[in-house]
C-alpha cells in the first residue's frame, strides 16, 4: 500500500481528516489488523454461499 500523509475519516456526526505521523501510523495498524482478518477471496464466496443457502432455507 502507498504511503499514506492523509486520511479523510467519515463518521455518523461529521468527519475529519488525520495527517499527523500518530494517527496515520495508528491507521495504517488498523488497515493492517483488518488485511489480516479478511477472508481470502475464496474464502468470501464460499462464506456468502453458506449464508444464501441458510437464508433459503
Amino acid at each position: 500500500m502507498p504511503q499514506l500523509d492523509t486520511v479523510h475519516i467519515d463518521a455518523p456526526f461529521g468527519g475529519g481528516f488525520l495527517d499527523s505521523a500518530a494517527n496515520l501510523d495508528r491507521y495504517r495498524t488498523l488497515l493492517d489488523l483488518a488485511a489480516q482478518a479478511a477472508l481470502s477471496p475464496e474464502e468470501s464466496r464460499s462464506f456468502i454461499q453458506h449464508v444464501v443457502r441458510d437464508l433459503r432455507d
